[in-house]
Order: C-alpha cells, then sequence, then structure tokens
C-alpha cells in the first residue's frame, strides 16, 4: 500500500484569473464613483440654472396658470387654515364664505404644500420655486441611482445629463403645481422599486417606502397613478420574477387606490356626495369626442410634444429603445443583465403609453402629459449618448464609426441647445393674460365678484385679487349661473361685473346679445393688439340678483346704442402703460 499522499491543487488568490477579476472590480468601482460624481454635478448644475431663473414672473414658465391656482389656494389656507378648508384648495381670493366653492378635481398635495410654505414664512415666489426645482431635481437623481442598477452608470449619467438639459425641465422644473412633485415621488418610486425587486429577501420595509410614495404621488397628481403599476407588472414579468412578487404587486395597486380614497373623502366631507358625483373628480368636461377619434391623432400629437419637449419625437425614442431589446452595438455582460435591461425599456415603453390609452381625454388636452415619455428619453437618449461617448473614445474603433459618433453627439447637442434657448426665450403671452393684469387689482371696487369669458380662469383671479368664474365653464348656463355662484361669496359681497374680452367666439355670442340687452356696459379698448382688435367690456350684472319683475331695465337708447356696438367708455387709468408692462411681464421679460 502507497505511503504517498495525494493532495488537491487549489488556484491561489494570486492566480491570474483572480487578479484579473479584482483589477475588474477595481474598474468598476472606480467607474461607480466617477459617475455618482458626475451625477451630482450634472444635478447640481441643474439646480443653480433653475434657481437663476426662478425670479422671472409667475407667467413665465409653462403650465404658469396652474401655478397662479397653487399661490391662490396657498395664501387661503394661511389665512383660513388647513383643517378649516378640509385641506382642499379653493382657487379664488377674498370672498370667501362658509360655503366656499372648492377645487375637487385635482388632488391637491401640492396646494397644500404652499400653504404649509406660507405658514412657515415663506413668501417668495422664487423660494417656493427653489423648494420645487430641488425636489424635481432629486427626483430625477433618483431615477439615475434606479436606472443606473439595470443598464449601467455611463448609460444612466448621460441619461440624467441629456433629461436636465431639455425644454421639459426649463419649462416644468420651476413649476409649484403636480409636475416637481411627480418627478420627486416618480425618482423615488423606481429606487424603491429596483432596490425591492433586487434583494435577496422580501424587504418589507422597501416595498411599503415605495407604497407610501405612490400614496403621495396620487395625492399629487392623477398622471402616474397608472405607470407604476404598469411599469412594475411589466417589469417583474420580463425577468421572471413574477411569482415572487405578486403578492407584493397586488398590495402595491392598492396605493393608487388608496390615495384617491382618501380625495374622494376629502370632497365628501367638503361638499357632500352629490356634488361630487356630480362632478366627477372634474372630468365632466374633457371628452367631447369618442375615444377612437382622440387615439386617431395621438400619433401626430405625440410627435410635436415629444420634439417640443425632448428635441427627439417618440418615433426616435422607440428605435433608440429596440437597441436594448436587439443589442446590437451596446452587449450586456449576463443574460439576466440583458433580460433587466429589455424588461426596463419594454416598462418604460407600455407605462408611458398607459395614461393615453386609459385617460386620453385628458392626456389630449394637456401639452404637460408628455412627461408619461420622460422615463423612457431617459433611458434611451442615456444609452445611445453611451454609445457615443465608446466610439468616441474607445480605442481599436473603426474610423467611420468614429464620425458617426461625432456627428451623433452635434446633432444631440444641437438640439438640447434648441429647445433651452426657445424656453428661456419664450414668448409665449396670452393677449387676455396681459389684459386681465393691466386690469389689476386697483380698478374694479372692493367686495365684488366678476365673471368673465375667456380661458383665463386662474391668470384673472391672480391679478384682479376677487372671486372671478369663467361662465362658459360652469356646469349651470347664464344668466342662472350668477346666483348659483353668488352663494359661495359672504355676506356683503356681489358677483356684480362680467368682463368680456374680445373678440369673441360663437360660444360667447349669446351670452354678448343677452347682456346688451339687460346690463349696462362700458368698453375700454387695448391700443396694441391689433389683428383682430382686442377690447374689454365691463357690464353691471347687479339687476341680475333681483326677481325679474323687480329689475330696473335699460333704457331704450342705451340698449340701441349697445346692440349696434356702442357703450360707455371704461376709464383705466394709463391702460398703454398697464398693457406694456403686463406684456412685458408675461413673455418672460
Amino acid at each position: 500500500m502507497s505511503n504517498t499522499v495525494h493532495t488537491k491543487r487549489v488556484r491561489t488568490p494570486l492566480g491570474p484569473s483572480s487578479l484579473a477579476a479584482t483589477e475588474a472590480t477595481r474598474t468598476e468601482a472606480v467607474v461607480r464613483r466617477c459617475c455618482h460624481a458626475g451625477a451630482i454635478v450634472v444635478a447640481g448644475i441643474a439646480f443653480i440654472v433653475l434657481c437663476g431663473v426662478a425670479d422671472k414672473p409667475v407667467t413665465w414658465p409653462l403650465d404658469y396658470f396652474s401655478d397662479m391656482d397653487v399661490l391662490t389656494s396657498g395664501e387661503n389656507f394661511a389665512e383660513h387654515g388647513l383643517i378649516s378648508l378640509h385641506l382642499l384648495p379653493v382657487h379664488y381670493i377674498g370672498g370667501i364664505s362658509d360655503n366656499p366653492q372648492y377645487y375637487l378635481h385635482y388632488p391637491p398635495f401640492p396646494n397644500i404644500m404652499n400653504g404649509v410654505l406660507r405658514i412657515l414664512g415663506v413668501e417668495s415666489l422664487a423660494v417656493m420655486r427653489g423648494f420645487c426645482a430641488a425636489l424635481f431635481v432629486i427626483g430625477l437623481y433618483c431615477m439615475y441611482r434606479a436606472f443606473a442598477t439595470v443598464i449601467g452608470h455611463i448609460p444612466a449619467v448621460c441619461g440624467l445629463a441629456f433629461i436636465t438639459s431639455t425644454a421639459y425641465v426649463a419649462g416644468y422644473g420651476l413649476s409649484i403645481h403636480q409636475h416637481t412633485y411627480n418627478m420627486f415621488f416618480m425618482g423615488l418610486f423606481f429606487l424603491f422599486f429596483f432596490k425591492a425587486v433586487e434583494a435577496e429577501k422580501r424587504t418589507a420595509c422597501l416595498w411599503a417606502a415605495c407604497w407610501i410614495v405612490l400614496v403621495l404621488e396620487a395625492l399629487s397628481s392623477f398622471e402616474f397613478i397608472a405607470y407604476p403599476q404598469i411599469f412594475a407588472w411589466t417589469y417583474v414579468i420580463a425577468t421572471r420574477r413574477f411569482r415572487k412578487n405578486l403578492p407584493l404587486l397586488i398590495v402595491l395597486g392598492s396605493a393608487a387606490i388608496f390615495g384617491m380614497g382618501l380625495h374622494l373623502i376629502q370632497n365628501i366631507s367638503a361638499v357632500g356626495w352629490t356634488e361630487v358625483l356630480a362632478d366627477r373628480f372634474g372630468f365632466r368636461n374633457f371628452v367631447r369626442e369618442s375615444r377612437w377619434t382622440i387615439w386617431s391623432q395621438f400619433p401626430q400629437l405625440l410627435t410635436q410634444r415629444t420634439a417640443m419637449s425632448y428635441y427627439w419625437p417618440w418615433p426616435v425614442l422607440v428605435i433608440l429603445a429596440l437597441q436594448y431589446l436587439f443589442p446590437v452595438h451596446y452587449k450586456l455582460s449576463t443574460g439576466e443583465a440583458s433580460s433587466k435591461a429589455i424588461g426596463l425599456v419594454l416598462a418604460a415603453m407600455l407605462a408611458g403609453i398607459g395614461w393615453y390609452v386609459f385617460v386620453p381625454g385628458h392626456a389630449f388636452r394637456h401639452p404637460h402629459t408628455v412627461n408619461q415619455l420622460l422615463p423612457l428619453a431617459f433611458i434611451t437618449m442615456g444609452g445611445g449618448l453611451a454609445i457615443i461617448g465608446r466610439w468616441l473614445f474607445q480605442r481599436h474603433i473603426a474610423a467611420p464609426l468614429r464620425v458617426i459618433a461625432g456627428v451623433g453627439l452635434l446633432a444631440v447637442v444641437y438640439g438640447q441647445y434648441t429647445t433651452i434657448s426657445s424656453r428661456l426665450s419664450s414668448k409665449g403671452a396670452l393677449p387676455t393674460s396681459v389684459m386681465a393684469e393691466a386690469i389689476g387689482s386697483d380698478i374694479l371696487p372692493n367686495n365684488v365678484g366678476v365673471m368673465f369669458n375667456t380661458a383665463a380662469e386662474a391668470q384673472f383671479r391672480y391679478f384682479i385679487r376677487r372671486p372671478a368664474w369663467r361662465s362658459l365653464y360652469l356646469p349651470i348656463p347664464f344668466p342662472e349661473s350668477v346666483k348659483a355662484c353668488q352663494r359661495y361669496l359672504p355676506t356683503g359681497w356681489l358677483l356684480k361685473y362680467y368682463v368680456l374680452f374680445a373678440p369673441f367666439d360663437s360660444d360667447t355670442r349669446d351670452t354678448y346679445q343677452y347682456m346688451v340687452r339687460n346690463c349696462p356696459g362700458q368698453i375700454a379698448a387695448v391700443d396694441g393688439f391689433e389683428n383682430p382688435k382686442r377690447y374689454m367690456l365691463l357690464f353691471d350684472m347687479s339687476e341680475l340678483h333681483k326677481p325679474p319683475d323687480e329689475r330696473k331695465g335699460l333704457s331704450a337708447e342705451v340698449r340701441d346704442n349697445q346692440l349696434r356696438g356702442v357703450f360707455a367708455p371704461w376709464t383705466i387709468p394709463d391702460l398703454p402703460g398697464r398693457i406694456q408692462r403686463a406684456w412685458h411681464n408675461q413673455a418672460g421679460g
């Protein structure tokens, strides 16, 4: 029997394979740290730029009229109390009775936050915008951290750089309404979701964090109640994690229901079941065409909107997405990593179109719903820029590919410059909004409410600092709506005036004919607004509050003159100067 001892040779930790693996790990760690630092720099620059233009007039950013509603509702919360107003916005200043007209449509979280800021003593619009810009940028940075775990840190930081230099961020990054809160909560959702899905064990705290974030998102906006659900289900199915996460996905889906339920309870506690059901969350006025008609218009509409917000229209985003679905140039190291990238892109694509499928009328009405495609643009443009960078800076890349990459980089830089410069020099003031600012807060008497005819509700209320309603938007037709709105005013206040901005459309013509026959009017011509000529008519509706047999009618002479378009002058001191200053403010000057 041999005494020879046989020993098994073991590769030492310092062998070639181990050294290569260690070096690769070190390189990966260096790249990760550099990308994290780069992402912080990009986010910091975006925040500084946004704060640099935060003191522009309130009418400058996109969706500025919603900002005006947030400002007025925040002021009301600070003055009258959050609880006494049932945590619901009231969008007009002054004359708030015990039965105000609450805004029952969009969830109120941004309005509540603005009220909290005012209660804490914040009155500066620039500071309010800075707070919301910080939320916006933090949300985008969270998206970077989340997406980097799937597509890699270099594509993720490239995507962050692309998104922060788009017209969408320049237009909505200062919003004190829903847009900044949407990005903040969605960024947190992506971060917590990927950590939860990738965890070795079920991490209850991460899924609970996802749930809480989505509840707050549902209380900030309706627009992202479907997105995270579609995204989560698509991703776990594509990455074969469905069975493990099915119970948690079901629980996650209850977040939107819970958030909307809280908003419903708010509405019911304020106005009761009848008015809540009649309002239908404010969606009663949004759809006038069939779903098929609206859906057929989306390809062209989305092309236009994505080009305005991201420069690259949605077909380009889809083509770039195919590079992940069918990787050619950007090959991932393992099959698992490839399935994750494919799942991410599929989830971003399907979730991005979900809002357009389920609520087409609302998506058609509001240009900002292009935010549904922001994560897809983040991922695909980031991946495209990573490919460009690899072709430009890696060794052993053929010269033709370097030329293509150089041209592609110039095209991206040119697109970003074009969209940003057009947004920063926006001249999109509306004449009716300018006219509302020209009236201002000192022309009309105190303790009066106003009706008007044009689509400038927020602007009109904000500038005249009085309760105001757009008559055509009310569920009750004019003139019956006069008494209906009067009940929202306290004792001593009167819904006294109707301001009619002209020229007016066919919807206003019946109202105009009624007013010239029954109410005394005054006219103020607006110099500088030609083709068509702009003017304002001020009608006194005091008599409409009386029973018909007690009203003091117009004299025959006044009625005949008004029917011919001849009115007494409405004297507004320095009207040309007021118009000029208002136009300068609202054109982003």
